[in-house]
């Protein structure tokens, strides 16, 4: 029963803790995004540097999370829960970004 509570691969292990990973950056971006200050309307994503950087941080941790998480599972037959979990969230974390980088505001 224990085996499929904790991952026992390292990409398992990777998977598991950049997926913890993304939930603090992301939570932190958004923290710093509600302080008032005045932002002009025609600003971009990068006119806050922090907070892009944060944006982008948490983005790569969620889809190295899903990337390490398939390699797990695929290459070296990963059944832990949590690597499951951490593909499923990396993928809707990967598509979402990908999804805002394509499609036109």
């Amino acid at each position: 029963m224990k085996k499929w509570i904790a991952p026992a691969t390292i990409p398992g292990k990777v998977s598991a803790i950049a997926i913890l990973l993304f939930f603090p950056l992301f939570i932190l971006s958004r923290t710093i995004r509600i302080v008032p200050r005045e932002i002009p309307s025609n600003s971009s994503f990068f006119n806050e540097p922090i907070t892009a950087t944060l944006l982008i941080l948490a983005w790569a941790a969620g889809t190295a999370a899903m990337v390490s998480g398939v390699w797990a599972v695929v290459k070296k037959r990963e059944r832990a829960v949590p690597v499951f979990m951490a593909v499923f969230v990396g993928l809707f974390i990967f598509l979402f970004g990908a999804g805002e980088v394509i499609s036109p505001h």
